[in-house]
Formats: C-alpha cells, structure tokens, sequence
C-alpha cells in the first residue's frame, strides 16, 4: 500500500471514531456539576484580585504558551508547526479561561476554565 493511502485510512478511522464519540455524547444526558465543585482551599484576595492564587496560578501557563510561540518561530518545519502553535495557543487561552472562571467560580463560568483545555 502506499503511503497517501495508509494515511487516508488512518484519517478515516480517526473521523469515524470522533463522529461515535460525538453521538455517544449527545445522546447522553447533561452531567450535572455538583455546587460544592467551586469551593477552593484558597479565598484570599490579593492586591484586589479575589481568589488570588487560584487566578495568579495560571500565569505559567500564559508564560509557556508565549514561549513556546517565541522559540517555534524558527525552529519547527512547517507540516509540524501549525500543530505546536494550536498547542501554545491553547496554553494561553487556558491561562485567560481558568483566570475567568476562577475570579467567581459557577458554573456559568465553568465552561471558560474548560473549553481551552479541550
């Protein structure tokens, strides 16, 4: 077989894998978030930040994902670096999501501190 074909079938079973999963979920029922879910160890307000650690805590993230961007600017070739770049910047979107949702954690909020991480 050649090698365009074995990648072809490898897509395919990637999609049909994703399209039943994706079934799977939807035709299951919400799963509800229990309240106590949004009760941290840390409350303290800091510098008039509420939840200061929770929020202060995904800064790494932010720090990560800029760097990364910075040192695959060059380094990376281009079938590779579209990859890396959509995971550096899912690092700071994490980093302004999790912030977000940890200011005042609901569950309102809850879905901002998950859907970058996805």
């Amino acid at each position: 077989m050649s090698r365009s074909l074995i990648l072809n079938r490898k897509i395919q079973i990637l999609l049909g894998i994703t399209v039943v999963c994706a079934v799977v979920v939807f035709m299951h029922d919400p799963i509800a978030q229990w309240d106590s879910y949004h009760h941290f160890a840390d409350t303290r307000t800091m510098l008039r930040v509420p939840n200061a650690l929770n929020v202060l805590s995904n800064i790494p993230f932010l720090i990560a994902g800029l760097a990364g961007l910075w040192l695959l600017r060059t380094r990376r070739t281009p079938e590779t670096r579209a990859a890396y770049n959509c995971f550096c910047l899912g690092l700071i979107l994490t980093c302004f999501g999790s912030g977000y949702y940890h200011l005042a954690p609901d569950n309102a909020r809850l879905v901002w501190d998950r859907l970058p991480m996805t």
